[in-house]
């Protein structure tokens, strides 16, 4: 969760929400051994709704299509589960 501009503990209720829903997925971009992703994004499919959130890349690694990779392994995943909308 460093990514998610995180620190410390993660709490229960914190993992609860991010994996709660009917179906949640996360794209990561692996980053350095021990250290943060370079990329991350999560997706909750609901029927044809794919809604997509917390799209984060590492301020260095900008600019080199990281958030498009994960929007399109998120995307893919939303249409392999039926989603044919998004928000």
């Amino acid at each position: 969760l460093s990514r998610c501009q995180r620190v410390g503990t993660v709490r229960p209720e914190v993992t609860a929400v991010l994996t709660g829903g009917p179906s949640v997925w996360f794209a990561v971009v692996d980053g350095e051994p021990g250290g943060p992703a370079r990329a991350i994004g999560r997706c909750v499919v609901d029927g044809r709704w794919a809604g997509f959130a917390a799209v984060e890349v590492d301020p260095e690694r900008r600019r080199h299509g990281l958030a498009s990779d994960v929007m399109a392994a998120l995307a893919s995943r939303a249409l392999d589960e039926g989603a044919s909308a998004a928000w």
